[in-house]
């Protein structure tokens, strides 16, 4: 049943990408069937304007949805995606997983599938067209029950498919809405929600906070109660035993204070945006961390930042970051991060986090004497300014290693120094650390200053100054400011914000432009980035324990060549690639076990598969393989390996052979006396995707004892 609601999900998350104008009204009625405590709920607009995009980006026009549905002849899918029954699709698919059991043998989640239709006659199609398909397969079992106005058609299997699944689905037509689930519990849940038998998802305070927050305009939208999620990982041993070896860099606490998220997902026509609002225990540790931040003055440092920046990012209130960063990472110093810093930028870490006041900020430059290793530059608002200056006077080096150029080596303990040589830096202190050879090969050579109250942590001394330079001409030509796709970002984000992003694409793809354009494969792609124009995000705290989020991506969507953006068959070739080497490892361990068995037997080869596998089973030096394609083990057509007489009498479609091991005996004489074929040699093959031979240079590779 997973299989078949991740294909529905895939195709209907892309249907919705597609979506420019199907927006809901108010809470859909589609959630009444999803249970109060489900674990997670995705909503996908499915409504006829959803298809608009197709007739308006030509390379959309190229992807049939519904193909690979259709291709399922005999399942629920083909019923589904019928063209007389998706033509009437309503505004909503919704679907939600619940009791989540990692430790259940088979472990399989109830998923639940809302469909709502335009009128109910839909449903006499998609339920005629069920009973004419499961009439005819003989591994299914027809079971008919009703609840109230509904009627309940179980069809469970009595056997399993062609991949082994046993997918047991109950359907259920109600009014103009078919509700779908693997298991008869589920399905009974959910009518009883819609009825109001039990409290549906609508009643759930947190669910009903994230949807107002957010607004009822979406085309996609996924919700997540984290709370419960968190309580069904944490019942997992293995979960237990993940978390204790991950402790040092994640930490689960503070996944303990989300509550629950909602995700919003909406495509214009020229910009692709995801809003987000998470609700957070304000009692716990993490949680009073997270929203009692305050507003960022990030409007302070876009004036030291030049306008075409590659990136800028600001966050707010970081009074207690290194006390933080140390409760929450109490194994820094195990993994040494610590030392790390000390020795790369001469900083003693937690000393120098411990001294943030408020905000912090990062930009990263297009740095013209070194496009591709841009400088940047780090901008802090210190508790002291005076034990700073006291901390930066200490900043030291490893000088073991030193610059062998022609660039001035500096003392090892520089002292804090100001400029003379140039009238407008003489007020501007400044340091310059000991210079790192294998830093100064990528032009990092870190300066420290202050402008005002605010330190600067540049990656060179010439960052620095051009820092300086726009801190004293906040001109909108002269900084990001003046940068027209940073301004429509914030627009759109507000005034108030926590911390804010910043992604220049439309400068990222000139830089590297050169590099790609005399690259025949990549000049589509190429042309298709220069489409892309930003990237922005921000997070807001609000008074009632939430934290609101928005993703935004500027580009000409409407106009951008998606199959050339993204070369489907190039990966598939990289795919196919990388499974035939996997198939050649796996001839590899079948020489090695067809050797051991000729070591132990005189240097007799076996003289057929079964022999060999049996044999050295038996004698335990026999290494199963995993068919790279299909991702079987054993004996035989369905599985990883095949005698070679059997590959040559196979009727049907070789492609159903791809990714085998074949095996054949040679040069073999009947040995009266023993009464059995002594084979001298062999021959192992791999099948390719297509069944055949994997071969080199043109030629049949095989593995041989000659």
């Amino acid at each position: 049943m997973l299989k078949t609601y991740s294909k529905i999900t895939l195709s209907m998350l892309m249907v919705a990408s597609l979506n420019l104008s199907a927006f809901a009204q108010g809470t859909p009625d589609a959630y009444k069937f999803v249970p109060k405590d489900s674990l997670m709920v995705l909503d996908i607009k499915t409504g006829a304007n959803s298809w608009s995009v197709l007739n308006r980006n030509k390379s959309l026009r190229k992807f049939n949805f519904f193909t690979e549905m259709l291709k399922e002849k005999e399942t629920f899918l083909n019923a589904l995606f019928d063209e007389k029954v998706r033509k009437n699709f309503g505004d909503n698919l919704v679907i939600s997983f619940s009791n989540f059991d990692f430790e259940a043998k088979d472990f399989e989640p109830e998923v639940l599938l809302i469909e709502e239709f335009k009128d109910k006659s839909t449903n006499n199609i998609i339920k005629d067209k069920l009973q004419k398909i499961y009439s005819k397969n003989k591994k299914m079992k027809i079971e008919k029950s009703s609840y109230r106005d509904s009627d309940i058609f179980g069809y469970k299997y009595t056997g399993s498919d062609k991949e082994g699944h046993k997918e047991d689905i109950y359907t259920s037509f109600i009014g103009n809405y078919v509700v779908v689930s693997n298991k008869l519990s589920a399905l009974n849940n959910a009518l009883k929600s819609y009825s109001n038998e039990v409290p549906n998802i609508t009643y759930s305070e947190d669910f009903n906070t994230s949807f107002n927050k957010l607004g009822d305009n979406f085309e996609s939208q996924a919700y997540i109660n984290f709370h419960k999620l968190m309580a069904s990982l944490k019942k997992s041993k293995d979960f237990a035993k993940k978390s204790k070896d991950m402790k040092s860099m994640v930490n689960f606490e503070s996944l303990d204070a989300f509550h629950t998220m909602m995700f919003n997902i909406n495509l214009d026509s020229n910009k692709f945006e995801v809003k987000s609002y998470s609700l957070m225990d304000k009692d716990s540790k993490y949680g009073k961390l997270v929203l009692d931040r305050k507003p960022s003055t990030f409007k302070t440092y876009i004036n030291y930042i030049p306008k075409n920046a590659l990136f800028f990012a600001a966050g707010s209130d970081l009074r207690d970051a290194g006390k933080n960063i140390k409760d929450y990472m109490p194994q820094l110093k195990e993994l040494g991060l610590e030392k790390m810093i000390k020795d790369g930028i001469g900083i003693d870490a937690f000393s120098f986090l411990d001294n943030i006041n408020g905000d912090l900020g990062l930009g990263v430059f297009n740095a013209e004497s070194s496009p591709l290793i841009p400088g940047f530059a780090l901008f802090i608002n210190p508790k002291d300014k005076a034990k700073m200056i006291t901390m930066m006077k200490d900043f030291s080096l490893d000088l073991s290693e030193t610059d062998k150029g022609n660039r001035k080596q500096k003392k090892e303990n520089p002292e804090l120094m100001r400029f003379v040589t140039d009238k407008k830096y003489k007020n501007i202190d400044m340091v310059v650390t000991n210079e790192n050879s294998k830093l100064a090969q990528a032009s990092i050579q870190p300066a420290y200053g202050f402008i005002g109250d605010n330190m600067v942590i540049a990656s060179n001394e010439e960052i620095f100054k051009s820092v300086v330079d726009r801190s004293t001409n906040n001109s909108p030509d002269f900084n990001l400011s003046g940068n027209t796709s940073f301004t429509k970002l914030t627009q759109m984000f507000g005034e108030s914000n926590n911390s804010v992003g910043y992604i220049n694409l439309t400068t990222i793809v000139k830089m590297l432009s050169p590099m790609l354009a005399g690259q025949k494969d990549t000049k589509d792609i190429l042309d298709n980035l220069k489409k892309f124009e930003a990237m922005g995000f921000n997070s807001n705290v609000g008074s009632d324990g939430g934290v609101s989020s928005r993703m935004i991506l500027l580009a000409d969507i409407e106009n951008i060549d998606f199959g050339k953006l993204i070369p489907v068959e190039s990966f598939n070739k990289a795919q196919s690639r990388a499974r035939t080497a996997t198939a050649k490892a796996n001839m590899y361990t079948f020489q090695l076990i067809a050797e051991t068995y000729a070591v132990d037997n005189y240097g007799i080869y076996a003289n057929n598969l079964p022999s060999l596998i049996n044999v050295s089973k038996k004698r335990k030096y026999f290494k199963d393989v995993k068919n790279p394609f299909t991702a079987k083990t054993g004996m035989g057509i369905n599985g990883s390996y095949i005698e070679y007489k059997d590959y040559k009498n196979y009727k049907g479609n070789k492609s159903n052979l791809k990714g085998l091991v074949v095996y054949q005996s040679e040069k073999c004489k009947y040995n009266k006396k023993d009464k059995k074929n002594e084979c001298l040699s062999y021959k192992i093959y791999g099948l390719d995707e297509k069944g055949n031979f994997i071969k080199n240079d043109g030629k049949v590779f095989y593995l041989s004892n000659y």
